[in-house]
């Protein structure tokens, strides 16, 4: 069957997009569609090398699939202007003129991943001049993931919570995004900081009123491995579930593959792989699913159950209203997130915390819910009281059991009335 997107109100997920505009045809765009891609990356776009042209013919036909772009201009990067930073001006002026109002362009990307001083200024200045040139636009930059000794190893010893609260002020940036990928090596470490890096961004993102979005793993490299079905089920649904507002995946096309580098959803052929076709079956389920309504909605709290990573705190009785508490009839661990729409109701996320194994994942009520609605493919809401076929309902009395069968990184959408 044919999953259709809403593409106006679906949940932005793109890829890092490296190829030149002149390497890739117009009709990819289609390709990306097909997978479930919403709001990407262009292929990078260089003055000197590029007819501008191209740029907007790609951008027409990201425009004419629903599609927005973030507009990659290699000569916007910040690394060029690092030291004189009054230099990017001019070339941004140009570009905007160019490509910034069209209506594809979601925004203009900055630079990836700045480490020194001079390059966060240069980040900074840049931020100052794309919100007075262009406030309607969103820029994008893309920043390390948090590690453990980052605040000596970086940041001169100031708190990292501060630091980005001071870099979001300074730079009136409406958007922040970074990348992990340790949750794709073979030790358990990694799981604690993928999540350390999603409770210290979202918070950051929170705490300032903007937007957060994650980079993703889709590629095998250095010792990450190819992500599975359910490796990439998993990172989509608790990066979601977490409170981030968009999704990146690295790497999507393997042309220029090196060292270890596989597993692409485009290969080295150009062909699409079996991760193309696992990623497209993940996020066209995701998008007719839950897509827009989650993109709707924002995020509250979130907590784990049976295990707790980084820095998430575990549930506790009454921790979000009427649960008494959340349990996994198989020990693994679990996430429980609230959700708020415009108008105050409340949804609960539930999701398998683990890429590898499938369980039965419990909430424990207080008596007396009327309904608890559930929440499947597009749009469709049943009450799971009166509906829970290969599930668990039980009203015990003084407390009332729903549980549902989750697979690895399966996610589910809930609200209770009383």
């Amino acid at each position: 069957m044919s999953v259709t997107i809403d593409m106006k109100n679906a949940y932005p997920i793109g890829f890092w997009n490296y190829p030149n505009v002149n390497k890739t045809p117009v009709s990819d765009v289609a390709r990306w569609k097909n997978a479930g891609i919403t709001c990407n990356q262009t292929p990078f776009f260089s003055y000197g090398s590029n007819d501008p042209a191209k740029m907007t013919a790609m951008l027409d036909e990201m425009h004419a699939q629903g599609m927005r772009a973030i507009v990659c201009i290699s000569d916007l990067d910040f690394h060029r202007f690092v030291g004189h930073r009054e230099d990017f001006r001019p070339v941004f002026e140009r570009a905007y003129a160019d490509f910034g109002r069209h209506p594809a362009t979601l925004g203009f990307f900055v630079g990836d991943e700045p480490l020194r001083r001079e390059e966060f200024d240069a980040c900074v200045y840049a931020y100052q001049v794309m919100r007075e040139v262009a406030p309607e636009l969103t820029p994008l930059l893309n920043f390390n993931p948090y590690w453990v000794g980052m605040e000596n190893d970086l940041l001169g010893g100031q708190p990292f919570d501060a630091w980005l609260d001071n870099f979001i002020r300074e730079s009136g940036c409406p958007l922040i995004c970074y990348d992990c990928y340790w949750q794709m090596n073979p030790e358990e470490e990694g799981t604690n900081l993928y999540f350390l890096n999603l409770h210290n961004y979202v918070g950051a993102a929170e705490r300032n009123g903007i937007q957060v979005w994650n980079t993703l793993l889709s590629c095998g490299h250095f010792r990450y491995r190819v992500p599975s079905e359910d490796d990439l089920r998993w990172q989509l649904s608790t990066t979601v579930a977490s409170g981030c507002n968009g999704i990146l995946w690295f790497l999507w096309y393997g042309e220029d593959s090196r060292n270890n580098y596989r597993g692409m959803p485009v290969d080295e052929l150009g062909e699409e792989s079996a991760t193309y076709a696992a990623l497209r079956r993940v996020q066209l389920l995701f998008h007719w699913r839950y897509g827009a309504l989650l993109h709707s909605l924002r995020h509250t709290d979130t907590f784990h159950f049976c295990k707790a990573f980084g820095n998430y705190p575990l549930y506790k009785t009454y921790d979000l209203p009427h649960i008494r508490k959340m349990t996994s009839d198989n020990g693994l661990p679990g996430i429980v997130s609230r959700f708020v729409d415009k108008d105050g109701v409340e949804y609960l996320v539930l999701v398998n915390n683990t890429p590898k194994e499938s369980g039965l994942f419990c909430f424990h009520l207080d008596p007396g819910v009327k309904h608890i609605w559930r929440y499947w493919n597009d749009g469709e809401v049943t009450d799971f009281i009166q509906s829970h076929h290969d599930a668990v309902y039980a009203d015990h009395g003084s407390f009332v059991q729903a549980g549902v069968w989750l697979a690895p990184g399966q996610m589910e959408v809930f609200r209770l009335e009383y």
